[in-house]
């Protein structure tokens, strides 16, 4: 499942650029061909060709407006919008965020999963003291780590300064299961 979602997030990165070269071109050959530049210079020339590949298709479909304008660039935007944004996902998909609830033991010899507590929490053991927030600094590392993220996007919510602590992950919760589910069978 981690591999499928980032192999499907490593798709839509690359549509996305694909799609932001391609509105690019399209406004680039819109403005050439407003201005006064020799048709066959080799740079316009280029612009010229690709934004051909991409508006064709739409010159075929969408009439010329009455006064003669050639609305194929708008129209290619708005392709390239819609398209950008289906490759993204619902904006709930991409801005998700769970609680992860922890049991957390400091001064540990190193950072590990400890299983789970009666409660249902996972149980944690932090290589480091309980003194200053150090502590939460290295949960944060350690989990961040675990789950395969950047530190930015595990933050301590409540317990700060207890041994139960709530984090929030930019992750939706299923993929955090799944992802801690993946470390709990290396380490085990």
């Amino acid at each position: 499942m981690f591999v499928l979602g980032n192999l499907l997030s490593a798709t839509a990165a690359v549509l996305g650029i694909v799609l932001n070269l391609w509105s690019f071109v399209v406004v680039v050959a819109a403005i050439l061909s407003w201005l006064p530049i020799d048709p066959y210079h080799p740079a316009a020339s280029v612009i010229r060709r690709l934004s051909d590949v991409i508006c064709d298709p739409i010159r075929r479909l969408v009439p010329m407006h009455s006064l003669g304008i050639d609305r194929t660039s708008s129209w290619s935007s708005r392709c390239a919008s819609s398209a950008r944004a289906s490759a993204d996902g619902p904006a709930e998909a991409r801005r998700a965020t769970a609680e992860l609830r922890l049991r957390v033991t400091p001064g540990a010899k190193q950072s590990a999963w400890a299983g789970r507590g009666p409660d249902g929490r996972r149980k944690v053991k932090v290589a480091a003291p309980a003194i200053e927030g150090r502590a939460n600094a290295a949960l944060v590392k350690f989990v961040a780590r675990s789950l395969g993220l950047p530190q930015r996007a595990v933050r301590v919510v409540r317990g700060q300064s207890g041994r139960d602590k709530v984090l929030e992950v930019d992750l939706a919760s299923i993929e955090i299961e799944d992802r801690l589910a993946a470390a709990d069978k290396e380490s085990g």
